[in-house]
């Protein structure tokens, strides 16, 4: 196995404790977007997941990076236990076909855009590819950091490691790397109903949300919005309506919007699709709402949550 990293930069003093706390409540912003848009057969982990003693109370103490991490997926408020993680590097990984990518974030990241380092690693991954990776990896970084790039880490990750890791397992020949292919069927009557899940940072303005209850009225859409952190749009009906309705959603300004499927419904309950349109505020009640169709699996398996 060949690893590599590189290194950005190393801080040079610590801020005050509120500077700190405000950076590690960025930083895990930050972290749950790219959580939360990764796809089946991306997995994502803390490597260092052992602070407290990993027994969430009522009031959020003692809780571990990935309970806080939950916590604010499911709430969209941090809890109280971030107040007691020391300040120190936070590191976690990101894998993908038997790739994976550990990333470590200086204390004052994102403030200082460059206190970061990124390394790849993998069981079977070949000299000259890890070279190539290391290039990549690195001048994407440098090209993020001089544009300025908000969310930088997001945008190296989602935006350009994994989707070409995927593209190159299903160009390899290499019988040990496998793509995470998602299979869509398109041979299907058009009377055959179809769904669509669309994720992304937040779903927050009052605009938008009149706006896909307005356009789930015209379209004759069935559905719901998950408002808040992150956001959550499902929508079922005709496929010409679902895919006018994506079309629709995609040409609004997002903050990392990102369509998971557009595709015919399967299952016993194929011709069930309801047509009111609900909004909730959290990712359990999103799934709830799914459990009822009989289709939870498709949001628990892109991450949002988990199954009872």
């Amino acid at each position: 196995m060949f690893m590599s990293s590189i290194l950005v930069h190393a801080p040079s003093h610590l801020g005050s404790n509120h500077v700190l706390m405000m950076t590690l409540i960025a930083q895990f912003e930050e972290i749950l977007l790219i959580k939360s848009s990764l796809l089946p057969g991306e997995s994502f982990a803390f490597e260092d997941d052992d602070e407290g003693n990993g027994n969430g109370t009522s009031d959020g103490s003692h809780m571990n990076y990935s309970q806080i991490l939950e916590a604010l997926s499911q709430t969209g408020v941090m809890p109280q236990a971030l107040q007691d993680i020391p300040p120190k590097p936070l590191t976690f990984s990101v894998t993908s076909c038997s790739i994976a990518i550990t990333l470590t974030l200086g204390v004052s990241y994102p403030e200082n855009p460059l206190d970061w380092r990124v390394s790849i690693h993998g069981d079977r991954l070949s000299r000259p590819r890890q070279e190539q990776w290391d290039k990549r990896l690195k001048d994407r970084s440098r090209v993020l950091v001089e544009n300025e790039e908000s969310n930088a880490m997001y945008q190296l990750l989602c935006d350009y490691a994994l989707p070409l890791i995927a593209e190159e397992a299903t160009q390899t020949t290499e019988p040990d790397v496998q793509a995470p292919v998602m299979q869509r069927s398109t041979a299907h009557p058009s009377t055959q109903p179809f769904h669509a899940l669309l994720s992304s940072h937040h779903l927050i303005s009052p605009q938008k949300r009149k706006s896909l209850l307005k356009w789930s009225q015209e379209l004759a859409i069935g559905g719901f919005a998950k408002v808040g952190y992150p956001g959550i749009i499902y929508a079922e009906g005709k496929k010409e309506d679902v895919e006018d309705f994506v079309q629709r959603v995609k040409e609004m300004q997002w903050l990392a919007l990102r369509v998971r499927f557009v595709e015919p419904i399967e299952g016993p309950d194929v011709g069930v699709t309801r047509q009111e349109w609900t909004e909730v505020t959290k990712v359990g009640e999103a799934i709830e709402l799914m459990r009822k169709r009989g289709r939870e699996k498709l949001i628990i398996g892109l991450g949002f949550g988990a199954g009872d």
